[in-house]
């Protein structure tokens, strides 16, 4: 927990400095971003957590563990976001919020969100956001043509614990391989 605690920590700092550096296509867009201040912090790799402690997707065990993950990173985003509001100042739009009534000094006015992560999930081998995997295997091809193949590592874990001839395991990778 204390590992989860201080990346949720670090990754709401770094996500509301990047508000302070950055800026968009179009001006209002920019000023509406540094008024309210709104961050996506969310989590990658969801099903892999669940493979590894050995939840279904699915099941009562796996929205357990969904809602206690994000209730967790929502705690801790929220703690950092007020800290954050002691060092640098509120939001733009903190005093008309539902912050400002509340008198919660906050510095963003939204912490969370449920994205999916796309090229990032692949390159660091994880499921993207909380979705479950949609397929054991895929080729993505990017604009360049250049192609990723990805084949699930847990699934090829599972695979070789099974009690088949290496003919047989490799006719079932093949299998996945071709369709997915």
């Amino acid at each position: 927990a204390v590992l989860v605690t201080i990346v949720t920590r670090t990754a709401t700092r770094l996500m509301d400095n990047v508000i302070d550096v950055f800026d968009f296509p179009v001006q209002h867009v920019t000023d509406v971003a540094k008024k309210n201040r709104r961050i996506g912090l969310g989590i990658m790799g969801f099903a892999e957590m669940l493979y590894k402690l050995g939840i279904q997707y699915n099941s009562e065990a796996g929205r357990a563990m969904a809602e206690r993950a994000m209730e967790f990173v929502n705690a801790e985003a929220h703690k950092m976001s007020q800290q954050l509001a002691k060092e640098k100042g509120t939001f733009g739009l903190w005093k008309d919020s539902v912050w400002g009534k509340k008198r919660i000094k906050m510095r963003n006015a939204a912490l969370t969100t449920v994205a999916p992560t796309g090229s990032i999930s692949m390159f660091t081998d994880c499921s993207s956001g909380i979705e479950p995997n949609f397929a054991l295997s895929y080729v993505k091809q990017y604009k360049d043509g250049h192609q990723y193949r990805y084949f699930n590592r847990h699934f090829e874990k599972a695979i070789q614990k099974l009690h088949l001839s290496q003919k047989q395991k490799d006719q079932v990778t093949d299998e996945i391989l071709k369709t997915g």
